[in-house]
């Protein structure tokens, strides 16, 4: 609600209308589903509104949940009888009043309708503070969003040390079928009971007990307020349904059903003046911020409108200062396009800057075959633009998209993707084609790419050329150019475009060497934010690392192995950073200084010159391939991939180095497309196992300028290690157990892992050494009841997040709770030397936490492995996970141990279970649906 604050005031001073007079008290959704058993306002509150001795009141409920579940569609029906089918992505907060008479007291509710997107969590936490409701939302079609639920209240919690009450609103009820339904609802009925919450179901787009469910919130947030008023009249202790307010003689404390005992915030029941009395000067703060957006919203809105006849993107309310907005002009990609004459965009959704890398050398390619391309982060761009790419002659969008996890889109992917699922513009005239980056030794393969390639064609777009796949557990480079080779005539054919022009190399970025520029504006390793590794402040993220100190680093392995496995604690004591069992550990490392040094002495270049490489797409909204300005040295240590087996176009480009004609052609042929260039290419660069270091070492006669070499290497990546920890036991510290990685190539060379082998080198010291770190969020969950039996297969480090669900376990159990069967498969080589925690793991099997079968593979004849222990115990597996509704989890390598126990589990349900095959599928993909089957591989 965009108002004034005088027009606020005046609102609030109007009357409410017929439905929002509330005279009786309002029934709860299910007697059985709500804590709270006060059942009237009683006579001496009705005795006190009579009197009109309470003054006007204002609720703050905080409306809080995963993204897309419903909150602003909610929020949209109770204030203004609305429904919009097209998704909007909430940024930061949005702020409606709305009143209520109450036994003729006028009584208003603060609604405060939160992004649930994790980027913005940290931003949306600042206004949780003073919150009299918590109203937590999921999608009643999405259970991983109903077990999200306990995080978010949590973090509400955190900020609040009033009573409050809480709400488990579930919405989309409208989607489900009644029998569908009725099993969901016992799972969130579950929930709310261990939350103390009020349980409701609802529909935005009927309206069906939207308006019922506010009018709940405010009648008891109404009796509270008003039992404290009176309490601070100094009237007789009363009662607020099972609980009791104290004697204002006593100290000020209350316990609500759904709330801890929490000291009241001094002031609460002290200004009775007026609604704006109520508010604080924070709230004032951000009503003018409020204020201030919107009313620039509203003139850059209208000029847009005027401009160009295209709506522009939702408005959003309240943005903190500690979020800098971008502009929504900078977001229009069809601004640019338009404004530089080009026709191709290529969005990419990227993880680890594979499919980034893709969408710009599609964009590159592009001007050989007239199509001037920009490639664009969906999480920069308005993506609703989408419906007017038709009004550019001969346009076309790319899509380059990872599929990350377990199905899911990428980070930057989310909105987009969340966006295309459940909206339905029409996007008739629109050309578009799609490239999928996945790996086939996961269940959902590709299927962010398969879901918008057809979601694309359902809207009414035309798709100009078949869809195309990667697979990275083959050779997605050569999956990449067997499509584009193929992509690009299809496209010449659609818009009659005569073959292609010449092939040349094509600079991305312009060389700007500094000299005598200040230390302090140099980029000395940081992410994004200059100088954020010397000012660390939260949140932390991908793009602002937590420096953490090493706190401990032992080596797991016995004194007999070969190889070496470590155990590393990061402190993260103060850095307010919070990870659940489960989570994993994102780690920024730092390339070794020796192949650092190879490099410059290659291109005979002094590695100290600080550079700037700037793009010379004006339009671009990357105008830095990596942080500059910095030294060639600081770019090689810390922001480039030197380590991997470069790609065709990095050859292709280097060839034009060579001065050698041998060489040259040999670079040439290892970058074409031929069946002679794609076999050079994986004998010489794959299975010899070459980086950029070895070519320059192995060809002599090719010296590339060095700005062009760190142009075109792709970005160095951070590592990701399944947490070894629980939070419940090692609250201010994160653990990790990782195999240093270490093994000779055919070339004789020694190849070592780039992150362990540097962390193998940190060891606590004073001062410390310090590791940039942060956590990112996972599936990977126990079950909410601790009863539940689970079974934890884990070889080797697959291990690790099973060491943090049997802390978790143990502590549960000595706390007095019931806990069910916690089993764990693990197998090593040898007891004696790669057998990890073995120590740990005997305390819990003695003290009853824990069931444990080994299989050490080498120290009999035939090698043993976990999935044979599997098949001795199918009793065992289906006890668990048939009789006992238990979870099974599995942890480690992809392509062959998870798919073997994928196997493995479907016999058992088969033989045990009494099933057909197909009956057996189906159940074990129920299981994954029900989140009691849940995988943590690599490959």
């Amino acid at each position: 609600m965009l108002e004034t604050r005088s027009a606020v005031y005046k609102m609030m001073k109007e009357k409410a209308h017929g439905e929002r007079q509330i005279t009786s008290w309002p029934p709860s959704f299910s007697s059985e589903l709500t804590p709270y058993t006060v059942t009237d306002f009683g006579g001496l509150i009705k005795r006190t509104c009579d009197s009109k001795s309470l003054t006007l009141r204002i609720c703050k409920v905080i409306v809080i949940g995963d993204v897309a579940v419903g909150k602003t569609a909610l929020v949209n029906r109770f204030c203004h009888k609305l429904f919009d089918n097209n998704y909007k992505a909430t940024i930061g907060v949005d702020f409606e009043v709305e009143r209520f008479d109450i036994l003729g007291v006028p009584f208003h509710l603060q609604i405060w309708d939160t992004a649930g997107q994790e980027r913005f969590k940290c931003i949306a936490a600042s206004y949780y503070r003073g919150a009299n409701v918590i109203m937590i939302v999921f999608d009643l079609g999405n259970l991983m969003s109903l077990a999200h639920c306990q995080q978010w209240l949590n973090e509400a919690s955190r900020s609040n040390v009033s009573p409050y009450h809480i709400f488990l609103v579930g919405a989309k009820k409208d989607l489900l079928s009644q029998p569908v339904y009725e099993i969901i609802e016992k799972r969130a009925a579950e929930t709310a009971r261990r939350m103390r919450a009020e349980y409701w179901a609802i529909s935005s787009r009927t309206g069906n007990g939207v308006s019922e469910l506010f009018t709940r919130v405010a009648a008891l947030s109404f009796h509270a307020m008003a039992l404290r008023e009176m309490q601070s009249m100094k009237l007789e202790p009363i009662n607020i349904g099972s609980a009791t307010i104290m004697d204002a003689s006593q100290p000020k404390a209350i316990r609500m059903a759904g709330s801890p005992v929490l000291e009241n915030e001094s002031g609460l029941e002290e200004d009775d003046q007026s609604i704006l009395s109520m508010l604080s000067s924070l709230d004032f703060l951000l009503l003018g911020l409020l204020i201030a957006v919107a009313a620039w919203y509203s003139i850059w809105r209208r000029s847009r409108q005027e401009d160009h006849n295209i709506p522009g993107p939702k408005s959003y309310s309240i943005q903190p200062t500690s979020f800098v907005a971008t502009p929504p002009s900078e977001n229009s990609f069809i601004k640019k396009l338009k404004s530089s004459g080009r026709s191709l965009v290529v969005f990419y959704g990227s993880q680890t800057g594979t499919a980034e890398e893709f969408a710009s050398r599609l964009a590159k390619e592009g001007i050989r075959y007239k199509m001037k391309g920009m490639v664009a982060d969906p999480e920069e761009c308005d993506m609703e633009e989408l419906v007017h790419l038709k009004t550019i002659p001969n346009s076309l969008a790319v899509f380059c998209m990872a599929t990350y996890g377990e199905g899911d889109p990428t980070d930057n992917a989310m909105e987009f993707v969340d966006w295309l699922k459940n909206g339905d513009s029409d996007l008739s005239g629109l050309n578009y084609a799609v490239f999928g980056l996945g790996n086939k030794t996961y269940e959902h393969y590709n299927e962010v790419a398969i879901h918008m390639d057809h979601r694309l064609e359902q809207l009414g777009a035309t798709r100009v050329f078949e869809l195309g796949l990667g697979d990275d557990d083959a050779n997605i480079e050569d999956d990449f150019i067997t499509w584009k080779d193929k992509f690009w005539p299809a496209v010449c054919e659609f818009f009659g475009i005569e073959g292609a022009g010449e092939d040349v190399s094509i600079r991305q970025y312009k060389l700007t060497e500094h000299v005598d520029l200040p230390a302090d504006r140099i980029y000395n390793g940081e992410i994004a934010r200059l100088h954020s590794f010397q000012n660390q402040r939260a949140p932390f993220d991908a793009k602002n690392p937590f420096l953490a100190p090493v706190k401990v680093n032992r080596e797991l392995h016995g004194p007999t192995s070969e190889r070496s496995c470590m155990h590393i604690e990061f402190d993260i004591e103060g850095s307010k950073m919070r990870y659940d069992t489960g989570d994993h550990l994102a780690v920024y490392p730092v390339n070794n200084a020796e192949l650092v040094n190879k490099i410059g002495e290659q291109c005979d270049v002094d590695l100290d010159t600080v550079i700037t490489l700037t793009n010379t797409d004006e339009e671009s909204s990357k105008k830095h391939p990596f942080p500059c300005p910095c030294s060639y040295r600081t770019a090689l240590t810390h922001y480039l991939d030197i380590t991997s087996n470069p790609r065709t176009h990095i050859l292709k480009e280097l060839a034009e180095y060579a001065t050698e004609p041998t060489d040259k052609e040999k670079l040439k042929l290892m970058a074409s497309t031929t069946v002679e260039g794609k076999a050079a290419y994986q004998q010489w660069i794959v299975q010899e196992n070459r980086n950029i270091v070895h070519i320059l070492e192995d060809i002599p006669s090719l010296k590339p300028p060095l700005d062009h070499l760190c142009e075109i290497l792709p970005r160095l990546q951070c590592r990701y290690y399944s947490i070894s920890s629980s939070p419940k036991l090692h609250p201010t510290s994160i653990h990790i157990t990782a195999v240093v990685v270490e093994y000779k190539t055919p070339t004789g060379r020694i190849n070592k892992g780039v992150t362990t082998s540097w962390l193998k080198e940190k060891h606590p010291s004073d001062p410390p050494c310090l590791v940039p770190i942060f956590v990112r969020k996972s599936q990977f969950r126990l079950p909410i009841r601790t009863s539940t039996p689970i079974i934890m297969v884990g070889p080797g480090t697959g291990l690790a997040p099973f060491r943090g669900f049997i802390q978790e376990r143990d502590l549960a159990r000595k706390e007095g709770k019931e806990v069910g069967d916690t089993i764990l498969y693990f197998g090593c080589r040898r007891s004696k030397e790669d057998f990890l925690y073995h120590d740990e793991l005997a305390q819990y099997v003695e003290n009853g936490t824990l069931t444990l079968h080994t299989a050490f593979s080498r120290e009999q004849p035939q090698k043993v492995y976990v999935t044979h222990l599997l098949e001795k115990n199918k009793e065992e597996i289906w006890r668990v996970i048939g009789e006992q509704n238990g979870h099974i989890y599995i942890c480690g390598d992809a392509r062959n141990m998870a798919r073997d126990v994928h196997n493995i589990l479907l016999k058992v349900v088969m033989e045990r279970g009494n099933m057909s095959e197909l009956d057996a599928m189906d159940y074990i993909k129920k299981m994954d649906s029900q989140k009691r089957y849940s995988s943590d591989v690599w490959s």
